[in-house]
């Protein structure tokens, strides 16, 4: 939404944004708390700058339904992106049970011991967010060489692995106790070529039980009960987080089949699979040019 809004307006069309949130941003706004994706920050700066600077009219806090939206204007682009998908998981609906949205949002109590369902990269993703409070996050480059036990000297042939700081790995305990699941047997099947080798390593450092090839059964107080090769197991649990996928977000659903003007849906609200900011922002810009 922001991409085809900067790139349109650029192109001298009057553009009125609107957001159902108090910022914009979306996904993004998520994302930027994962530990190592700080650089969305950047990201979220840029737009909210270059919308600013290209005339376009921001409204915040404003969410529409459809009804009329074509009064005023020549085209809709809808880019409303995604939301959580929801398993069919008996009790789902309980109150220890937050989507991976309510969970990055940092405005849910989130107890110490956390079972993660969906081991695919939004997994992967929570699991980081949780291990460690902000303050662990190691931001400055002496703690990050003291968790990953690194040798800034080079001291030791042949591995900048190998510690200079003479121990090895030294991250700081967990501040939560943490099982990651999934239906499949491989985890991290959809993290990046160049990349998954660190987010598992990440789960390794923080003791993370990963458990794959179960059936979730039952939601109940104490935690999620799960069938593993036949037989039934508790992952205790405080809180449990869904992170099962995607789907399309498509609020505006009063928009009709033949409306006034023509209609544009693009990014995750067209298709919600293989979504990223790159795909996303790339879609918005390519939408502008054909306008």
């Amino acid at each position: 939404g922001m991409s085809f809004a900067l790139a349109a307006a650029r192109r001298g069309h009057r553009v009125s944004l609107f957001e159902a949130e108090n910022r914009v941003g979306g996904q993004l706004n998520l994302a930027r708390r994962v530990p190592g994706k700080e650089e969305f920050d950047e990201t979220l700066r840029y737009f909210t700058h270059e919308l600013k600077r290209a005339g376009v009219a921001v409204h915040p806090g404003h969410r529409v339904d459809g009804a009329g939206l074509a009064d005023g204007f020549d085209r809709l682009v809808i880019a409303s992106g995604v939301k959580p998908h929801i398993p069919d998981i008996e009790g789902i609906d309980a109150p220890h049970v937050l989507t991976y949205a309510q969970a990055l949002s940092g405005q849910h109590e989130i107890g110490k011991r956390v079972a993660i369902v969906g081991a695919g990269g939004i997994g992967f993703d929570v699991a980081e967010f949780l291990l460690c409070t902000p303050e662990q996050t190691p931001r400055a480059i002496e703690s990050f060489q003291r968790k990953w036990g690194v040798d800034p000297a080079w001291g030791t042939s042949g591995s900048g692995m190998k510690s200079g700081l003479g121990e090895g790995p030294r991250p700081l305990p967990p501040c939560r106790q943490i099982t990651l699941l999934q239906r499949g047997e491989k985890f991290g099947r959809t993290l990046g070529k160049t990349t998954g080798w660190v987010h598992r390593a990440q789960m390794k450092l923080g003791g993370v039980q990963m458990i794959g090839g179960v059936c979730y059964e039952k939601i109940i107080p104490e935690g999620l009960r799960v069938m593993v090769e036949g037989r039934t197991i508790l992952i205790e649990a405080d809180t449990i987080v869904i992170c099962a996928g995607q789907v399309s977000h498509d609020p505006i659903s009063k928009v009709p089949d033949n409306p006034a003007i023509p209609v544009h849906v693009i990014g995750g609200a067209l298709d919600a699979r293989n979504l990223d900011a790159e795909r996303a922002i790339r879609e918005g810009y390519e939408l502008a040019q054909t306008i």
